[in-house]
């Protein structure tokens, strides 16, 4: 069976009707108890890293050195998504690419820091230094850290 993808057409310009399964924990109530998967995740992610990478080289073109973390972490990101957003940044753009548990002490005192796709342990282990993130891309897909 030959089945189309959202690769194998176009779809630029195009109003699209996708239905997705988020599969997400509800309570006895029927009420979402936990829409980190609604927040974090889209349909079109690997789509969307052209305007994560436009919004990081706007930032970066500003003269200031920016340094884009991530980590390989839940299901949340995987290597494509890097890879394809590596290739759309800037020269003078950082990545720092972390493993778990997640080593921030190189972030200490640097002001310029993006977080691309943060696991649920990159996000713990940066709130438990007392940081915080402020989404700068819907749905979550890029973050500013805050110190």
């Amino acid at each position: 069976m030959n089945k189309k993808t959202i690769q194998d057409i176009d779809v630029k310009g195009k109003r699209v009707l996708v239905r997705v399964d988020y599969n997400v924990p509800l309570d006895e109530s029927g009420q979402i108890t936990d829409d980190a998967r609604n927040e974090l995740r889209t349909l079109t992610d690997g789509y969307s890293n052209a305007e994560v990478a436009q919004f990081i080289n706007a930032e970066t073109s500003g003269g200031a050195l920016t340094l884009v973390m991530s980590d390989i972490g839940d299901d949340y990101t995987n290597t494509g998504d890097l890879i394809s957003l590596s290739y759309r940044l800037q020269d003078d753009v950082r990545l720092y690419l972390v493993k778990k548990p997640p080593d921030l002490a190189p972030l200490v005192n640097k002001n310029h820091v993006l977080v691309f796709r943060p696991s649920v342990v990159m996000r713990q282990a940066i709130l438990q230094k007392g940081w915080r993130l402020e989404m700068v891309s819907k749905p979550g897909r890029l973050w500013r850290l805050k110190q």
